[in-house]
């Protein structure tokens, strides 16, 4: 999964290895934004790796990180901004450098990451519902609701457990009474 961006460094979590795979890389890359876009099996996400940026090896010499199964990645490189979508896969080998179709298994593509996701938004006048979204891994963000964006101090969290995350999706569906007023919300990172 990856966690986090900030100053150019990658912070990414993978799952340990089992024992008959003990040798572990990182394949990371843009994701497909076309793919992102399509709401063919909404509410997952299609997750497709786009252009490659390189892989890394789980405390190998471009992983700052030394703890087993988290990676520190210089990515500042490729010009990565805030709102590029990421993805990565990791590969398992029971052979030691060699990453093939024999000696390997391949994790599905990990939910895609911006350290700025878009926060989509979709009104239901009949239901009276309210359905927000966003890409991402589940827990990296809190959502917010304000009645008053003018009132930087009136931003209350919406209630722990109202998060759902389907494919790469987090999903979140309130109720309102009418359209008397306006709501606000916004993503935080946490």
């Amino acid at each position: 999964m990856i966690k986090s961006l900030s100053g150019g460094i990658l912070k990414v979590s993978i799952p340990a290895p089992a024992a008959a795979y003990p040798n572990t890389a990182l394949d990371l890359y843009l994701a497909d934004t076309a793919a992102l876009a399509k709401n063919n099996f909404y509410p997952a996400a299609m997750i497709h790796p786009g252009a490659f940026l390189g892989t890394y090896t789980d405390n190998g010499p471009l992983d700052t990180d030394p703890a087993a199964n988290e990676l520190s990645i210089d990515v500042s490189a490729f010009g990565i901004t805030d709102s590029t979508v990421l993805t990565a896969a990791a590969s398992y080998s029971s052979v030691a450098g060699n990453f093939n179709a024999i000696n390997a298994v391949t994790t599905p593509m990990a939910s895609p990451f911006s350290a700025n996701p878009v926060l989509s938004i979709k009104v239901d006048a009949v239901a009276f519902t309210t359905e927000l979204s966003w890409l991402g891994a589940p827990n990296l963000f809190d959502l917010q609701i304000n009645n008053n964006v003018e009132d930087s101090g009136n931003w209350s969290p919406l209630p722990a457990g109202s998060v759902a995350h389907t494919g790469g999706r987090n999903i979140v569906t309130t109720g309102f009474e009418n359209f008397d007023g306006a709501t606000f919300y916004r993503l935080i990172s946490k």
